[in-house]
C-alpha cells in the first residue's frame, strides 16, 4: 500500500471516530445541561430527556446530510462532473 493510501485511509478511521464521538457526547452534554435545568427548576427529568433527544436528532439529521454532500462531491469527481 504506497503513501497516499495510507494517510487517506488514517484520515477515515479519524474522521469516523470525531463523527462516533460527536454522535456519544454531543447528546450527552446537552441532557447535562437539561439535568442542571430540571434540578435547577424541580422539574426532574423533562428538559434532561427532551434537550438528550433534540441533539441526537439534530446529530443524525447533520451527519446524514454532511454525508449526501460528500457522496455527491464523490460521484461527481468518479464521473468527471464539474460542480
Amino acid at each position: 500500500m504506497e503513501l497516499r493510501q495510507r494517510q487517506e485511509m488514517y484520515q477515515g478511521f479519524g474522521d469516523t471516530l470525531a463523527r462516533a464521538i460527536e454522535l456519544v457526547a454531543t447528546p450527552f452534554l446537552a441532557a447535562g445541561i437539561g439535568y442542571l435545568l430540571d434540578r435547577w427548576l424541580g422539574i426532574l427529568p423533562a428538559l434532561s430527556v427532551a434537550f438528550g433527544t433534540w441533539a441526537f436528532v439534530v446529530t443524525c439529521w447533520r451527519q446524514y446530510h454532511d454525508y449526501n454532500a460528500r457522496m455527491k462531491v464523490e460521484e461527481d469527481r468518479l464521473l468527471g462532473r464539474s460542480s
